[in-house]
């Protein structure tokens, strides 16, 4: 089996330990490094491309229900509605903030969340020989990388080979205690949102990918955002189901966010509201992830 694992994008918080915990799992692939021009110089970079400037916002009609949502709650009084589901327990002000940040990420987010498969349909194209390879790795650079996933890597790269599926990789840590956060469970199956897959790290099939569509997607202005844009190449083409994979992968920040919130419990073990009242603040909703 031979495999080609692609980073691309920002070159972010953590990414040299990414790439070594990437290349201690998978010693035999190879491996390729892309960037845009303006991010950090590293010597391993393969090739850093020319940032494309915004021509659209791909995430505009998502932006416009948070407007709708945000709307609704302000008309209500901010008082007695439903939160947005990532924010299950915010109220009053805290709400109406989490909603305006929310909705001025999805602007800002909307002009290059699309960027992430344009980096990867160009590191394809000018490096990996898609008839020398079964599969393809693709992966940001800024994640923390369980070390559980070296037991299960041959085992997913097996299964996306022999079944065609795409694999992503996430992590979603809401659950109120710290046991959770750090051990998480790894799960595996259908994706709950149909049109869309997982997209921190993603095993695809080498075959299984054009990046001419991805070309033509950008050029026409149909290219989806982030989830959805990687189901509208690697699954709608070919009628595959995406798989999604939890608790191997998740943001570093968020990672970050997670140890520096267990050391103020450890501080302060009487004070109950620091273990039951966090969850994770999603940083990457509002920085991007292209």
């Amino acid at each position: 089996m031979k495999v080609a694992v692609c980073f691309s994008g920002q070159l972010r918080n953590g990414y040299k330990e990414c790439i070594e915990s990437m290349r201690k799992i998978l010693p035999k692939a190879d491996f390729y490094y892309t960037s845009w021009e303006g991010q950090p110089i590293e010597p391993f970079v393969n090739r850093y491309y020319v940032e494309p400037k915004p021509t659209f916002n791909c995430l505009n009609d998502t932006a416009k229900r948070y407007i709708e949502k945000y709307r609704k709650y302000r008309d209500a009084g901010w008082k007695d509605v439903e939160s947005p589901a990532n924010h299950p327990r915010a109220e009053d002000d805290e709400l109406r903030r989490e909603m305006k940040s929310i909705i001025r990420g999805l602007r800002q987010k909307g002009r290059t969340s699309n960027y992430q498969q344009l980096i990867h349909a160009l590191t394809v194209r000018d490096f990996v020989d898609q008839s020398k390879y079964d599969l393809i790795i693709r992966i940001r650079y800024d994640l923390y990388i369980d070390k559980r996933l070296e037991k299960h890597i041959q085992y997913f790269c097996e299964y996306v080979l022999e079944n065609g599926n795409p694999l992503g990789f996430y992590s979603r840590t809401n659950e109120c205690d710290f046991d959770s956060h750090f051990n998480q469970e790894i799960t595996m199956q259908n994706s709950t949102a149909a049109l869309s897959i997982n997209d921190f790290m993603i095993i695809h099939r080498a075959d299984l990918f054009d990046p001419n569509l991805v070309f033509w997607l950008f050029e026409k202005r149909k290219h989806k955002a982030a989830e959805t844009g990687w189901y509208q190449i690697l699954c709608r083409p070919y009628g595959l189901t995406p798989i999604n994979v939890g608790g191997l992968v998740r943001i570093n920040n968020v990672y970050e966010d997670q140890l520096q919130q267990f050391d103020k419990h450890r501080n302060n073990a009487n004070d109950i509201r620091l273990k039951y009242s966090y969850h994770d603040r999603m940083r990457e909703i509002n920085v991007g992830d292209w």
